[in-house]
C-alpha cells in the first residue's frame, strides 16, 4: 500500500518565500463557534509591553514589531536566582529537550497546567509566531491524509539567554508506513526521507550553538504486532545537510527503519521533532519560519535540498515514489 499524497499544499519543486507579517497585536477571543482553545492559553497569554513576568507564559507575535528583546529583557530581570542555579546544567538541557521534542511532534500536548508550569519551572517564555490569518488561535498543525506538520514555535531560555525554534511532524495513519514495507519488517522504508526548518531572515547575526532531529517510534498498527515503544525515543540526527546557512536553518536525512523487538514493530521516525537553538542576539533577527517534511518509499529518493533567504528547494529521484512536500505554514518571527 503506497502512502497517499497530502493534500497539504501543491508540489514544489523550487518557491520564493516572501516574509509578511500579518499577525493582529491583539488577543482576541473566538466565539466557540470558531476556534476553542483551553481557557488555560488565555489565562496564561501577556502582553509584553505591559508590566509583567513572561516566564511561563505566552508572548504573542505582533506585527510591525520586534517585541523578543523586550522578551528577553523581562525574562532575565525576573530570573536572576534561578539562572544562577541551573546554567549549565546538562539534565535540565535534556529534561528540556525531551518534552519539548513531544510538544514539537505533536505527542503531547501544549497550552495544558503542566505545560504552563513547566515553563515556569525552567525559567522560558514560549514565544507563539505569527499566524497566516487573524483569530486563528493556537494553531498547532497543518494535517493531510497521512501525516501532520506542526507548525514552527520559538522558547525563550531565561537560563542560557538563547532562543530555540522548534517544529516537528507526525505520522497520523501509521498503516500508511506499515503498508509500504512491501511485507519485509525490520527494514528501511524506502530511501531516506528528510525534515527541518527553514527561516527567512534579516538582521540575524545570531550563532547557531545547537541543532538536531529527533526521532520518536510509533508502534506497528497491526494486532499483535505491536512493540509497545510509542512515543519513546529512537535516534538523534545532529548533522544537517543541503546547502542551507546556519542562519536560514538546517534540514536533516532521517532512516525510518522499522525495528524489532520480540515479535513486536515501531518504526523510527513515526514522529519526528527539529530544534535550531540560536544565541541572545536572535532577538534581532525577524523574518518567516516554516517546517518542511518530505517521505518516500520502495525507489524514491530525496536528492538534495537548497535553500536562500527568498528560497527553498527540494529535489527528487523516483518523484512518484515521495510525498509532496509537506509544509507546515509560514509562520513570523
Amino acid at each position: 500500500m503506497k502512502m497517499k499524497k497530502i493534500l497539504v499544499t501543491s508540489v514544489l519543486a523550487c518557491f520564493f518565500l516572501v516574509p509578511q507579517l500579518t499577525s493582529a497585536s491583539v488577543l482576541v477571543k473566538p466565539s466557540a463557534s470558531e476556534i476553542t482553545v483551553s481557557d488555560s492559553y488565555y489565562d496564561n497569554t501577556v502582553d509584553i509591553e505591559q508590566d509583567v513576568n513572561p516566564i511561563g507564559k505566552v508572548v504573542k507575535f505582533k506585527e510591525g514589531k520586534n517585541i523578543k528583546p523586550l522578551i528577553a529583557e523581562k525574562a532575565n530581570q525576573h530570573n536572576q536566582k534561578q539562572k544562577a542555579a541551573a546554567e549549565g546544567n546538562h539534565e535540565r538541557t535534556q529534561k528540556i529537550d525531551d518534552y519539548f521534542t513531544k510538544i514539537a511532534a505533536g505527542e503531547e500536548q501544549k497550552f495544558t497546567k503542566q505545560f504552563f508550569d513547566f515553563l515556569e519551572e525552567n525559567g522560558l517564555v514560549y514565544y507563539e509566531l505569527g499566524k497566516q490569518k487573524e483569530k486563528e488561535v493556537a494553531i498547532s498543525s497543518t494535517t493531510g491524509a497521512d501525516v501532520s506538520v506542526n507548525s514552527p514555535w520559538v522558547s525563550y531560555d531565561s537560563v542560557s539567554n538563547t532562543w530555540e525554534v522548534w517544529g516537528g511532524y507526525s505520522f497520523t495513519n501509521n498503516w500508511s508506513w506499515w503498508g509500504e514495507r512491501n511485507m519485509n519488517v525490520a527494514t528501511q522504508i524506502g530511501n531516506l526521507d528528510t525534515v527541518g526548518i527553514h527561516l527567512t531572515t534579516a538582521n540575524n547575526a545570531a550563532l547557531l550553538s545547537g541543532f538536531f532531529a529527533q526521532g520518536l517510534y510509533h508502534d506497528a498498527p497491526c494486532s499483535g504486532c505491536s512493540a509497545s515503544k510509542s512515543g519513546q525515543n529512537s535516534e538523534t540526527i545532529t548533522s544537517r545537510w543541503g546547502t542551507i546557512d546556519s542562519n536560514n536553518g538546517a534540514m536533516f536525512k532521517l532512516s525510518d527503519k522499522i525495528d524489532s523487538w520480540g515479535g513486536g514493530y515501531a518504526m523510527r521516525w513515526g514522529a519526528g521533532a527539529v530544534k535550531l537553538k540560536y544565541s541572545s542576539t536572535f532577538s534581532s533577527a525577524h523574518g518567516l519560519a516554516t517546517v518542511y517534511f518530505a517521505h518516500t518509499w520502495n525507489s524514491g529518493s530525496i536528492d538534495s535540498v537548497t535553500a536562500t533567504n527568498s528560497s527553498f528547494t527540494i529535489t527528487y529521484s523516483t518523484k512518484s515514489q515521495t510525498t509532496d512536500t509537506l509544509i507546515g505554514g509560514q509562520y513570523s518571527y
